[in-house]
Formats: C-alpha cells, sequence, structure tokens
C-alpha cells in the first residue's frame, strides 16, 4: 500500500507551511499517530489518491488557510472510482490499542474543491473518533458533479459521543 507524501507521526509542535503536495498515492499531509499540537497552514494539497489531509489519533492539531483540490486524473481516484475524502478526521482503530484519541484543535479557513466527500469524520467497526473540544469553522466547501457528500460527520458507534465541538 502507498504511504502519505508528508506522513508526521509522533511528532510535537511542529509546523507544516506554505508546501505543495501533490500527486500522491496515498495521503497528501498525514497528522497522524502520536502527534501533539502541529499546524498545518497555507499549503496547497492536490490530486492525491487518499485523504488529501487526514488526522489520525492527533491532538491540539490545527488545519488552516489550505487549498485543497483534485484534478480528477484517473489515475488518483480509488479502486471505485470514487474520488477521495478532502479533510478527514478518523481514529483508525489500531490492531495494539497504544495511541491517543484524537482530541481538541481546530479546523478553518480551508478552501476544499471538488473531492469525493469534503469534510469527513469516520466511524464504524475500522474508525473509533470523536470530536472532542474540536473547533471547525469558516471553511468553504464546493463541491462539483463528482462529490458524492459535502460534509459527513458520523457518530461513534463505540460509546464515545461527540462532546464540546463547535462547527460553524
Amino acid at each position: 500500500a502507498a504511504g502519505a507524501a508528508m506522513a508526521l507521526l509522533r511528532c510535537y509542535d511542529g509546523v507544516v507551511r506554505n508546501n505543495v503536495v501533490a500527486y500522491s498515492m496515498g495521503e497528501g499531509i498525514d497528522a497522524g499517530k502520536g502527534s501533539y499540537r502541529l499546524m498545518v497552514e497555507g499549503n496547497i494539497v492536490h490530486t492525491c489518491n487518499h485523504v488529501h489531509i487526514y488526522i489520525n489519533r492527533s491532538t491540539d492539531t490545527t488545519i488552516r488557510n489550505n487549498l485543497i483540490f483534485h484534478l480528477q486524473r484517473p489515475d488518483y481516484v480509488g479502486k471505485d472510482g470514487n474520488l477521495p475524502a478532502g479533510i478527514a478526521v478518523g481514529d483508525e482503530k489500531p490492531k495494539v490499542d497504544t495511541w491517543n484519541h484524537s482530541a481538541g484543535g481546530a479546523i478553518y479557513n480551508n478552501v476544499v474543491i471538488g473531492l469525493g466527500t469534503l469534510f469527513d469524520v469516520r466511524n464504524n467497526e475500522k474508525y473509533n473518533t470523536q470530536l472532542n473540544g474540536c473547533y471547525i469553522g469558516y471553511n468553504t466547501f464546493v463541491g462539483t458533479n463528482r462529490t458524492r457528500m459535502c460534509i459527513r460527520i458520523i457518530g461513534n458507534i463505540h460509546e464515545r459521543d461527540h462532546r464540546q465541538s463547535l462547527f460553524e
């Protein structure tokens, strides 16, 4: 399986700023497992095969002022022919549950254009995601004829309800 173009694992107080991330066969930017206080801002992330900006078991991550889009190149879509997600929060369930769950953070002032799902909070048997103390606001989401869903926030099925979070 392909990995992220930029994977941030166990990073503390990191800043990812003013980059162009494109044509990845994995995620674009993965604010991932065991990371704290990451700032992902001012980036252009486009035409990746998986989620363009992904938060997975990262605490107090800020995603702001990014431009995210997909050029709909056939070699960068999923096996099912669907475009991937723009921004997603998804605490994957590991084989051994040693990583903290995502909490806190903010996702604001981003522009997301023409992805399959523009903003996604994932929950099912493979994910255990809780929006806990998270702020999401002032983003611009623009769908196209290939956008299946603009905003999807699925409730947690593992008795961890979303709480103390604001979406505006």
